[in-house]
């Protein structure tokens, strides 16, 4: 595996972004699409449009405590982008566990693998590749991300992760349609409304929590 990794990553960063997503739908058959519909997920979609790709299908999941705001502008970009969505979701009594006991608030990190983790595990088994939209300028811990990389057991694809900041700021200044609706209020990185705050960059996500800056599906 580690060879094979070493060969792609030399391969795909010759290519661009729309390029490599078009070469991954060559050399790989069942791929996982997924998205958070945060402040950046447009920019992963225009890459898809790019590469002449439509009518597929990204996995969403929804930890029943998300804005409203962030359900509707996922409407608006499978809409804008003609892609399908799929909804995934914890058990009930899982999500009940963390309605009682506040866990965003006591245990954010058992919170986070109970509302997102666990759920999309589930869903990986089906999957060969992994296509997630980070970048490096994101955080400390993405800038050390390489295009393709093995997590959850799983082969994991980052298209977008050498985009410059400066690529996606001109982005969403020629298309503010899609731009997410409470990023203009200051939010931008948008997660659970419990654990989402304003902020520059990522500091508005799990404030006040010591060291965490992911939910735990990129590390």
């Amino acid at each position: 595996m580690k060879k094979r990794i070493e060969a792609l990553n030399k391969d795909y960063k010759k290519k661009s972004t729309s390029e490599r997503l078009a070469q991954a739908h060559q050399d790989f058959e069942r791929i996982l699409i997924t998205s958070s519909f945060g402040t950046t997920s447009a920019l992963l979609f225009e890459q898809f449009r790019l590469a002449g790709l439509k009518n597929y299908t990204v996995q969403f999941v929804n930890t029943g405590f998300l804005f409203d705001e962030t359900l509707r502008y996922k409407d608006t970009l499978s809409a804008h982008y003609e892609f399908n969505v799929t909804e995934i979701k914890p058990a009930d009594w899982r999500f009940e566990l963390t309605e009682k006991q506040q866990l965003w608030a006591t245990n954010p990190d058992v919170c986070c693998a109970i509302k997102k983790i666990e759920p999309l595990e589930e869903v990986m088994k089906n999957y060969d590749l992994w296509i997630s939209g980070i970048m490096a300028w994101q955080n400390d811990h993405r800038k050390n991300q390489e295009i393709f990389a093995v997590k959850h057991q799983l082969l994991k694809f980052h298209p977008l992760i050498d985009l410059q900041y400066s690529a996606a700021a001109q982005f969403y200044l020629e298309n503010p349609q899609l731009r997410h609706p409470l990023q203009s209020l200051g939010y931008e990185s948008i997660g659970c409304t419990h654990c989402t705050s304003l902020g520059i960059g990522r500091e508005g996500r799990w404030s006040g929590v010591s060291g965490k800056t992911e939910c735990g599906l990129h590390l």
